[in-house]
């Protein structure tokens, strides 16, 4: 069954999502929580899953379901069905959105109108309010970016792994949208600028999970 999930993306990741020439094709998310080196607390060595002992020299991942995963080829299957958003997802984007106005009714569906502009290229549209979502003053923006209806951005996950976020290739920078002549280098700037702070900076050794999208739609849901 195909899942459609909210994906956040800031202003300039979408003016890059958008963009026609070397848009962005591709996402990194930290691993939550990041893998860690392959001793138990006590020294014991873990056992991965073909039955050989990890050493301190491999990393191991304590999953949000339970248990220590390996971060070893023969254990891929386990760590990567794990992965917040899986190959064949649906994202909407949920992206910076000011509210305009209320009023009318929205075209099909009978629900009130809200009129919002989107903070990455200023476009403007009338969408859905649906009862669920709480009143914003006119002139802010919507909190945690724009909601299902309201999303006009749509992706498609077609590719999902996990890596040393540092081990980025430039071809795989110009994928997440960096420009210019060394694609890499400004990568590592603005992963630095959301993530240093947090202790997994692009030099941290942090892991992430790397993702390959589709552009689906930039006018609302797909049919």
């Amino acid at each position: 069954m195909t899942r459609t999930l909210p994906a956040a993306f800031n202003p300039e990741m979408v003016r890059a999502i958008l963009r026609e020439q070397s848009p962005k094709r591709q996402t990194r998310r930290p691993m939550k929580p990041q893998p860690r080196r392959g001793l138990l607390g006590d020294g014991t060595p873990i056992v991965n899953c073909g039955g050989t002992q990890i050493s301190d020299l491999y990393h191991v991942w304590e999953s949000p379901r339970g248990g220590l995963i390996p971060m070893t080829e023969d254990c891929r299957y386990r760590w990567m069905a794990q992965a917040p958003w899986q190959i064949g997802d649906i994202l909407y984007v949920r992206e910076r959105t000011r509210v305009l106005g209320y009023g009318g009714r929205a075209a099909g569906c009978g629900m009130p109108n809200l009129h919002v502009e989107y903070e990455a290229d200023n476009t403007r549209r009338y969408v859905p309010w649906p009862d669920r979502i709480k009143p914003t003053p006119l002139g802010n923006c919507l909190a945690n970016g724009c909601y299902q209806e309201a999303a006009r951005i749509y992706l498609r996950v077609t590719g999902v792994r996990a890596e040393v976020v540092g081990d980025i290739s430039e071809a795989d920078a110009r994928a997440e949208g960096m420009t210019g002549t060394a694609p890499r280098d400004a990568f590592r700037g603005v992963w630095d600028s959301i993530y240093a702070a947090k202790g997994i900076g692009f030099d941290s050794g942090a892991w992430c999970w790397a993702y390959d999208l589709e552009l689906l739609s930039t006018t609302g849901r797909p049919a």
